[in-house]
């Protein structure tokens, strides 16, 4: 049964570009893994007594936030690594049902 309705290699998605894609917004993610190492070292630069206010600190505000901003790239990462799985998948369908296609066309002929 033919899904894409595949008839030509034209027809088939170009998984090397949307694994190119992909890897260009991993590289962009790194940014979130360099603010996050920045943040961190504002909070071990300015140490747990620096921003005391009656007893409360900073220090878990500014691990919370570099925590967050790790997160971010890691979803990032998470998210691209299903589209590479996902655009996979229907290449290797789109691939088959071109096969299948040739190997009718031969058959009728």
């Amino acid at each position: 049964m033919a899904l894409y309705n595949i008839t030509d290699a034209s027809q088939i998605i170009d998984i090397q570009a949307i694994n190119a894609a992909c890897n260009q917004i991993d590289e962009g993610a790194e940014d979130f893994k360099y603010a996050s190492n920045k943040v961190n070292d504002a909070k071990a630069y300015m140490g747990g007594d620096a921003m005391r206010v009656d007893g409360e600190t900073m220090e878990e505000s500014f691990e919370t936030i570099a925590n967050g901003i790790s997160n971010v790239k890691k979803n990032i990462n998470d998210y691209t690594n299903s589209i590479r799985e996902s655009a996979q998948a229907v290449y290797d369908a789109q691939q088959r049902e071109l096969a299948e296609y040739k190997a009718a066309q031969q058959n009728n002929n």
